[in-house]
């Protein structure tokens, strides 16, 4: 297989993952450098969380489209280097590393807690997404903070975002444990933007050589300004105080969780001042947008948009798009 590695990543997901990709696929030619390659569905980030049992990790490998994955990444380490920059792998850690064992990495971004739990929020997990494959649950089979069943349904959205985060950051720390030959890469979302050097050392660590002056890309994944005005966050983070264990691993990976300080993060994620903006929200102008836009799709006036998840779910075939 030469000794190429495959990097896969453990994050939750609006961690500036995209940056880390758009930085080394606009300075790096050639090579296999993907962001979310499977659709969460296809990665069964929720489903598969915590497969470190050997039986659990067979029916994963079994699956026909995790078959294929396998078979795509070994004649692609043939010759370079791949890396999957995007959260949708992170549940397939245990299993693929029974497979590659030595020859796979894994990068762990981390990012502030609250900033995470807003944005997700904001973009519908737990809401408009919401399927027990996609998402980790308390019930889940890989699930190890098991009290928050018991309140699951008094939470509000933002808190089972917090949850998420709570689990998938512990998963990311816990996997050197339980795979102690494993090498893992810790890097903070908060250090790596704008930082020439610690890119540098990512992209190294995933096997990528680069200039260390390459051209640092401007933020494109930043959060859209309508899903703000489709679900502002409002005062539903100011419960994030009655989670004191979250808290306490916040804290102990260095994250300011002071009401003021938190306070600071969430401002962006509520709707922003302003009349036009305030209207919007009010006359749930985006939802009627695209609603419209649906039906003009249905009729042939718009272009259809392509849908990851049903183009994938109707191609078996559709690595070799890659």
């Amino acid at each position: 297989m030469s000794d190429n590695y495959l990097t896969l990543t453990i994050t939750t997901g609006r961690s500036g993952s995209k940056y880390i990709y758009d930085n080394l696929i606009n300075n790096h030619s050639g090579g296999y450098i993907y962001h979310e390659l499977l659709h969460a569905m296809f990665g069964n980030a929720g489903a598969y969380f915590r497969s470190y049992q050997i039986y659990d990790q067979e029916l994963i490998l079994n699956a026909p489209y995790i078959e294929r994955l396998v078979k795509f990444y070994k004649s692609k380490l043939v010759s370079s280097p791949v890396v999957d920059f995007g959260w949708t792998m992170s549940a397939l850690v245990p299993a693929l590393y029974s497979v590659f064992n030595s020859r796979l990495k894994v990068l762990s971004i981390v990012r502030h807690p609250i900033s995470v739990a807003a944005s997700s929020t904001t973009i519908g997990l737990y809401t408009k997404n919401s399927h027990e494959d996609y998402l980790v649950y308390p019930h889940s089979k890989g699930a190890r903070f098991k009290d928050y069943e018991k309140m699951w349904d008094s939470l509000n959205s933002f808190e089972k975002c917090l949850y998420r985060w709570f689990e998938i950051t512990n998963y990311s720390y816990e996997i050197k444990k339980v795979y102690p030959d494993l090498e893992v890469m810790y890097v903070r979302s908060e250090d790596f933007f704008n930082n020439v050097d610690l890119l540098y050392s990512v992209y190294n660590f995933s096997g990528f050589n680069i200039a260390r002056n390459f051209k640092l890309t401007n933020i494109s994944n930043e959060i859209n300004p309508s899903e703000v005005e489709i679900n502002p966050l409002k005062n539903d983070w100011k419960t994030y105080s009655k989670h004191l264990d979250i808290i306490k691993f916040a804290e102990s990976l260095g994250y300011n969780m002071n009401e003021d300080y938190v306070e600071k993060l969430v401002n962006k994620y509520d709707v922003p001042k302003g009349l036009l903006s305030n209207l919007r929200y009010r006359t749930r102008y985006w939802e009627i947008r695209a609603y419209l836009a649906h039906l003009l799709r249905n009729y042939g006036i718009l272009k259809q948009q392509r849908n990851k998840l049903m183009y994938q779910l109707n191609n078996p075939n559709f690595l070799d798009d890659y």
